[in-house]
């Protein structure tokens, strides 16, 4: 028996440099995309020669998506993929920024300010530009996103809470891989200066509100390119205005 539902599947010969992220980053898409669906199972052999690697990576790879909640490890069956549906991507956001917004409050006031205006100038100059749907454009917005995140994780004190911040991060960024987040990038660098701004100016309070909103925001975007006929709520509980 086939390990995937859906054949043929097809995966990007894994990057030399980083094979274990690589792999994961790739078979997390899959699943976001339904590729990969729940009872599917992950063989490392196979995998092994669809991403032309050794076992190795794969191996940690599976042990990755098991540690995200994605995939079981089951005695004589090995590693299944869980059901994954717009409940279970509505729970990843919501934990998503549970962690966010408590990492922006402890952040507040110890964010090194010379990186923090760097990164603020680097996403206004960005959204000076005439065109925002360019690759470049695109990879730059990406880039200036992963900074800011990454430097509240790093800098919020509490080493757990950026450990598993990173590891949410992992998710994020293969959702977005799955997804058309193009013509919504401009709208989350916004949000990114303001975040940025509340930062600055030392209020807590501001900044975890705007960093719920944008988590908000980005989960309603993944919800609707996912599971456009299950599109809820945001994960907070806010009910939106209905027209």
């Amino acid at each position: 028996m086939a390990i995937f539902t859906k054949t043929p599947l097809e995966f990007r010969v894994a990057a030399p440099a980083s094979l274990k992220y690589d792999v994961t980053d790739q078979l997390l898409a899959a699943i976001f995309r339904g590729q990969i669906i729940g009872g599917d199972r992950l063989v490392e052999t196979t995998l092994a020669e669809l991403f032309q690697v050794s076992r190795g990576p794969v191996r940690e790879a599976i042990q990755e998506l098991a540690n995200t909640g994605l995939v079981d490890l089951r005695p004589n069956r090995g590693a299944v993929v869980r059901d994954f549906g717009p409940e279970q991507l509505k729970e990843i956001y919501t934990v998503r920024a549970l962690l966010e917004t408590g990492a922006v409050r402890l952040a507040c006031g110890r964010l090194d300010q010379t990186k923090l205006q760097k990164i603020r100038k680097t996403i206004a100059s960005l959204l000076e530009q005439s065109e925002h749907d360019s690759l470049d454009w695109s990879q730059s917005e990406i880039g200036s996103d992963e900074r800011l995140h990454g430097l509240i994780a790093a800098q919020c004190g509490n080493n757990r809470l950026h450990d598993e911040i990173n590891r949410y991060y992992t998710l994020v960024r293969a959702i977005r891989q799955a997804l058309d987040v193009g013509d919504v990038q401009a709208v989350a660098a916004r949000e990114h200066l303001t975040l940025i701004d509340a930062l600055l100016a030392g209020d807590a309070q501001a900044a975890a509100e705007c960093m719920q909103q944008h988590i908000d925001h980005a989960a309603t975007i993944a919800m609707k390119g996912m599971f456009p006929r299950k599109a809820e709520s945001p994960p907070s509980g806010k009910k939106g205005n209905r027209k």
